[in-house]
């Protein structure tokens, strides 16, 4: 990532790479072929905060829950004309949809919220955000496999089978873990109870319970299919791997990879496996066999609403003896329980749908009015202020070569980690470019 040097008309801003990096990239792709100045950022890339003066027209976020949320993106990168808001969290729990804490509420309503589906739509305005402000386009990240034949999917199989030393002649196992909160360290436990307001060491439980059983599954499955290749994906936010390295130690046939993006490895994937993760949809979107595992009946307030419209593998025996079976695509989930959370999933394309909205919103007045008291974003400037603090002694340590010295202050640690997990560099970016023009439209 390279410093700024003007504010550009749109800023495009990622929180979790893995996550949202390609759409980010795709997105800036169709700006600029419009001829729209946008540049992407990450939220602690120093070099681009606006602490001072100027502002890009729009900022398009990640998420906006808030006036904290809404303060902290104004004190950081200045006052824009317009937040969209991507809302790379739709489809939840009856838990999470009842705590709200998902939904805009305050300042935040007065963004402009891209939902991917009808029900995301009706929860918002059931929750008071003004339908005016919602923009009904479908999932951009779907974009990203607009055009994902076999033959380019049998490619990034090829691609990916070669970085990582996996044979890409035989069946690939992809399991998408959601297991945050197995083995959860009490202090992140804690940290994630203040964002929520609420307790949350019932998921603690809940992860690590179905985590161990589906370990065990898998390690079953892999003495039955030794000429299979199983894949465990991380989520971005699951630290405490010490089970599944000790199972990668094991077996040859079993790997754990947190490169690239979920959907590059669905695409390469033959058979797709999924705890709690939405990814699944993706799979649904390509047809490609994948099953829902639950070992332990989750509470009901705890599943996703969509998942839990879904047939379940729930034994051993059972998830041992569909192997045998993969070849008959019988879905989890009905195309049209689909439907109603992933607007797009017939094809359109959502990401052009929002270059076009936020091209109708250039050179007008200011859209929305963000009435957040100047004493939070005081608040927010100082945080900010610190945060660049953080991020400039990380540059300089790594410049330097002395990061080994801070990394011994565990607070710098966290952070040094984190950034080095976030930030991007040319050749990545690079490199996702050249992937996302096989595979999109």
């Amino acid at each position: 990532m390279k410093s700024k040097i003007n504010s550009p008309n749109i800023l495009v801003i990622y929180e979790r790479k893995n996550r949202e990096l390609e759409t980010a990239i795709l997105l800036q792709s169709k700006f600029l072929e419009a001829g729209i100045d946008c540049r992407i950022t990450q939220f602690y890339w120093g070099f681009d905060f606006n602490l001072f003066k100027g502002a890009p027209d729009i900022l398009v976020v990640p998420h906006l829950y808030n006036d904290l949320s809404v303060a902290r993106l104004i004190a950081r990168y200045g006052r824009p004309k317009a937040i969209i808001n991507l809302q790379y969290e739709q489809v939840l729990s009856d838990k999470w949809e009842k705590l709200g804490h998902h939904n805009p509420s305050a300042s935040a309503k007065n963004g402009f919220h891209v939902c991917w589906g009808s029900e995301t739509a009706t929860r918002l305005v059931n929750f008071g955000v003004p339908e005016d402000r919602l923009l009904m386009i479908g999932a951009p990240h779907l974009d990203l496999m607009s055009r994902a034949s076999h033959d380019v999917c049998l490619n990034i199989k090829k691609e990916l089978g070669e970085r990582f030393s996996i044979g890409f002649d035989s069946d690939w196992v992809l399991f998408l873990s959601s297991f945050t909160y197995a083995d959860i360290s009490p202090y992140r436990l804690r940290m994630n109870e203040t964002v929520s307001g609420s307790n949350l060491s019932d998921f603690v439980y809940i992860h690590t319970e179905s985590r161990n059983h589906i370990i065990s599954w898998l390690e079953a499955a892999l003495l039955a299919n030794p000429n299979k290749n199983f894949i465990y994906r991380p989520h971005p936010d699951e630290l405490s791997l010490a089970v599944v390295n000790q199972l990668e130690d094991e077996y040859r046939n079993f790997r754990v990879v947190s490169y690239g993006s979920a959907k590059q490895w669905i695409m390469a994937s033959d058979i797709i496996l999924s705890w709690y993760s939405t990814t699944v949809v993706e799979s649904h979107y390509l047809n490609k066999m994948y099953q829902i595992l639950r070992p332990c009946t989750l509470p009901d307030n705890f599943d996703s609403v969509l998942l839990k419209k879904a047939k379940f593998i729930t034994t051993k025996e059972e998830f041992l003896k569909s192997f045998k079976f993969n070849s008959e695509k019988n879905f989890p989930l009905k195309s049209s329980d689909v439907l109603a959370y992933y607007d797009n999933i017939s094809g359109d394309i959502a990401s052009d749908k929002l270059v076009g909205f936020a091209s109708s919103l250039l050179g007008a007045e200011p859209v929305a009015r963000f009435d957040v008291s100047k004493i939070s974003v005081l608040k927010a400037k100082l945080i900010s202020f610190g945060a660049f603090g953080v991020f400039a002694l990380y540059v300089f340590s790594k410049k330097y070569h002395v990061d080994r010295f801070f990394r011994k202050i565990t607070f710098l640690d966290r952070w040094f980690s984190e950034f080095e997990n976030q930030f991007f560099d040319c050749k990545e970016v690079e490199s996702i470019k050249a992937s996302i023009k096989n595979y999109c439209s």
